[in-house]
């Protein structure tokens, strides 16, 4: 039911079935169905998200004969859940190797992908569950990841245990992981570029790193700060005075040519300064058919030059474009 609730909140808000498929997992066969009970139920997404899950039940089950006797493998299975819920936690442990050793005592038991949609449906069953919205070159997500690795010394033939460094930007899904000594000061220190924090931010900046080591630098012209394949504006003018920027843009339309971009997408500008490490966008929003972004600089970075990047993104902030360097000002 819990899946049925998320199809319905998806449809309700305007998503395509292709969108529902790859945020749920639940294939368009199967939503297609759902949509066609939905409609014979005679009442709105937003009505049948307002019963309860007893008398949705009863709206979309009002022509399926009763249900016959459960499946003793399911009930085998479902009685073992606690115990592999527990297991999961672990280090480790992963849902193969729980059927694994499910499938080696019960031999006759459920395969595998069927194991684990019953095994999914029981966890989402036990807790609340948040989609997050995240926006580009916002947050860096680190962490320190599951056992240690280990290297040999090759000098003494010694097995050396070694943490591993995770650093992951959420919006794009750009990971970087590199094993440390040890970790204690590999992330937090005040040596710039030497800790595995500072290494990750470079990885993710992509192809922004230039120069041969030990010279390289960031090349403010190559920073991606979103991508995607909405069309940026191909005109641009920047005007500055102290902490106030104006950015009027021009964005191409042959005819009634539209395709990758809308009059009510929106323009981001992001203004960055690396030596003071702070960064602003505009707070005000502004479409692509208004065509001027206002930003208020930090008071910070008000006699400081500093690097802007224009973005685009649609109304629904589903898709953007790949982030344009305006220049520095």
């Amino acid at each position: 039911m819990h899946k049925i609730r998320q199809l319905l909140l998806f449809l309700d808000r305007g998503f395509s079935q292709r969108n529902i498929e790859k945020e749920t997992g639940i294939n368009r066969r199967t939503i297609a169905g759902y949509l066609k009970r939905f409609g014979e139920s005679g009442f709105s997404f937003r009505e049948l998200l307002l019963f309860d899950d007893s008398e949705l039940e009863v709206y979309l089950n009002a022509d399926k004969p009763p249900r016959g006797q459960t499946d003793p493998r399911r009930s085998e299975l479902e009685a073992l859940f606690p115990y592999m819920l527990s297991e999961l936690r672990k280090v480790g442990v992963t849902r193969l190797l729980l059927w694994q050793e499910y499938i080696r005592d019960y031999p006759g038991g459920l395969g595998y992908s069927r194991f684990c949609e019953l095994l999914q449906e029981h966890i989402l069953s036990q807790g609340a569950t948040m989609h997050f919205e995240h926006e580009p070159g916002r947050v860096l997500q680190v962490d320190f990841a599951g056992d240690m690795m280990h290297y040999v010394d090759t000098a003494s033939g010694e097995l050396v245990a070694c943490p591993v460094f995770v650093a992951v930007f959420p919006f794009s899904g750009y990971g970087y992981v590199e094993a440390l000594p040890n970790a204690s000061g590999g992330v937090a220190t005040k040596k710039k570029g030497k800790t595995a924090f500072g290494r990750a931010m470079s990885y993710l900046l992509l192809r922004a790193v230039a120069g041969d080591y030990p010279n390289q630098y960031v090349c403010p012209e190559a920073v991606r700060l979103s991508e995607g394949v909405l069309v940026n504006p191909v005109e641009v003018e920047v005007k500055r005075q102290g902490r106030s920027v104006t950015v009027a843009t021009v964005s191409r339309n042959d005819g009634n040519d539209w395709s990758n971009q809308s009059w009510d997408d929106q323009l981001i500008v992001c203004a960055y300064h690396p030596g003071e490490r702070v960064a602003g966008i505009n707070e005000i929003p502004c479409t692509r058919e208004e065509r001027t972004v206002s930003l208020q600089l930090p008071p910070l970075l008000a006699d400081r030059p500093v690097h802007l990047y224009l973005l685009v993104h649609d109304r629904a902030g589903r898709k953007w474009s790949n982030s344009k360097y305006v220049g520095e000002f």
